[in-house]
């Protein structure tokens, strides 16, 4: 199965986590600041966030969210996240 995970890492722990999931998966770690289309062309796409302040969203997918949203459509998705 192919694998991607798309995550948005701030200090650098939410990155370390997508490459030990990607790992385990066989499959490839994606910063969503440098994803396109292609970066969710997979059989099972894992997204990947820490979050800041009350919940609020890491600034990498705030930026990229509305884009991400159209390619997601019919895809097996996973998510996790990382405290503050």
């Amino acid at each position: 199965m192919a694998a991607k995970v798309v995550f948005g890492s701030t200090t650098g722990m939410t990155e370390a986590v997508a490459g030990k999931i990607a790992e385990a998966l066989g499959g490839e770690a994606i910063n969503v600041a440098s994803a396109d289309a292609s970066a969710f062309d997979a059989d099972l796409v894992v997204l990947g966030s820490s979050t800041w302040g009350v919940g609020d969203l890491q600034d990498d997918w705030m930026a990229k969210l509305d884009e991400v949203k159209g390619y997601l459509a019919g895809k097996k998705v996973a998510v996790f996240g990382l405290g503050d």
